[in-house]
């Protein structure tokens, strides 16, 4: 092993979110008259076969699989009290969807009512503790979106993804918050191997992430076809480009696999839910990891170690670092990050040396 001096560098720490303003009906009415006039989109309606272009499952996307415990509870409580719940009501939708960034939305329809009020109504229990996940993270993801220089509302993809569950493990092998497969994952830069799995980094795949993206709207040209992408990946948005003969997403909307017809109007109902919950009755449960401190480790280093200098939980430890899946930092390879409570930060740096010598 090679010893080199532990270059300790402070990176993130704890700091809240700011909360998104309330938005009145009347401000909504203003801002849909200074707005220039959509242009004209086919809605799913106007698809050839409409009985079978509106049938979709809303079980084809994981979001609800992954679920905490917590949130699980939360959902049943809310199932209880059904009077409690706030339908989304088409008028009041339509206005209030009219305000998203209109790069990212596809016009109002049936398909989209009902993924709204899936979020809202059905899983409103749940949907608080996605939010509070989702509002202690969204800074830090905004800053690596708005870094690459793509719109930064696109990190409510994660909500679909894994209902912000950093752990959360597909049937298909997918994992992480951002549900990367292995070999995109390793694409894209991310450590995947039975050593370290930096899909479970919520950063580092988040800035994976934002890379993907960017290189599926190069590709595409248009925000709907590159989120499709990110569900099936570029090879089949392009065979269902080459089907329909259009680059349009209608067009090409048809020939999309089944999960990914209902993926853009779930990605549209997540982030309608960060902007209008409140409306809806909705509360985001409070949510923290605690005041944390991030090192550059830059030499191989065990969480044993870590625990012998600090004195912290292993608990706490595996849960702000779960992509060391051995407990082994491999510093030698290139510098990783360790995650720490904020507290064990000082005994971290006095005593790191000495227990590694």
């Amino acid at each position: 092993m090679r010893r080199l001096p532990l270059l300790l560098i402070l990176i993130l720490g704890s700091c809240p979110h700011p909360l998104h303003a309330q938005v009145s009906r009347r401000d909504l009415e203003d801002i849909e008259r200074h707005r220039k006039p959509r242009q004209a989109v086919p809605v799913l309606q106007s698809i050839d076969d409409p009985s079978d272009s509106l049938r979709w499952d809303s079980s084809l996307i994981g979001t609800w699989d992954f679920l905490d415990e917590e949130e699980r509870r939360d959902e049943e409580e809310a199932e209880s009290r059904p009077e409690e719940r706030i339908r989304a009501e088409r008028s009041d939708l339509e206005l209030r969807l009219s305000v998203l960034p209109e790069e990212l939305m596809v016009p109002y329809n049936d398909i989209l009512e009902q993924q709204v009020n899936s979020y809202v109504v059905r899983h409103a229990g749940g949907l608080r503790g996605i939010l509070g996940k989702y509002r202690y993270h969204e800074r830090a993801f905004r800053t690596v979106f708005r870094q690459h220089g793509i719109p930064e509302d696109l990190t409510a993809l994660a909500i679909v993804e894994s209902a912000m569950n950093p752990l959360a493990l597909s049937p298909a092998g997918a994992r992480g918050m951002w549900q990367f497969m292995p070999a995109t994952a390793r694409q894209y830069g991310l450590r995947c191997d039975s050593f370290l799995d930096e899909r479970l980094d919520i950063y580092k795949s988040a800035d994976a992430a934002a890379r993907y993206l960017k290189a599926a709207y190069a590709r595409f040209g248009n925000w709907p076809l590159a989120v499709s992408s990110y569900n099936c990946g570029p090879q089949n948005v392009e065979n269902a480009i080459r089907k329909a003969g259009s680059m349009d997403f209608w067009d090409v909307y048809p020939y999309l696999p089944a999960e990914t017809k209902a993926y853009m109007p779930a990605f549209i109902a997540a982030l309608y839910s960060v902007y209008f919950h409140e409306l809806h009755g909705i509360e985001p449960r409070a949510y923290s990891e605690g005041a944390v401190t991030s090192f550059r480790i830059t030499r191989d280093m065990t969480f044993k170690e870590v625990i012998r200098a600090t004195g912290v939980e292993q608990a706490d430890l595996v849960r702000l670092n779960p992509q060391y899946l051995t407990g082994i930092i491999p510093g030698n390879d290139r510098d990783y990050i360790l995650r720490l409570p904020r507290r064990f930060a000082k005994l971290f740096k006095d005593n790191i040396d000495v227990v590694t010598n």
